[in-house]
């Protein structure tokens, strides 16, 4: 699978509430997109893993996936999900 079909599967996984599974591939995606160069799309599914961690309650995964996806948005520029992020 490419990057964006990750992507689709994780958001797949995560509406079916298999979070540690839609986790494990988000992470892959993470890989994926950064092989890519896409350091939004890496953004992007980082923030999804802290969006998961927080909702199991792991407080710390969370904050440091949702702080690494905020240091790349900062990079690309986009405020707006940065601010999310955080």
């Amino acid at each position: 699978m490419n990057a964006d079909e990750l992507k689709t599967e994780g958001l797949r996984l995560f509406q079916a509430g298999a979070y540690d599974e839609a986790v494990t591939t988000f992470e892959t995606a993470v890989t994926a997109y950064k092989t890519a160069g896409d350091m939004a799309g890496q953004g992007e599914m980082l923030n999804n893993i802290g969006v998961i961690r927080r909702l199991q309650g792991k407080r710390e995964p969370a904050q440091t996936a949702l702080t690494e996806a905020a240091a790349l948005f900062v990079q690309v520029g986009d405020h707006n999900r940065q601010a999310q992020a955080l």
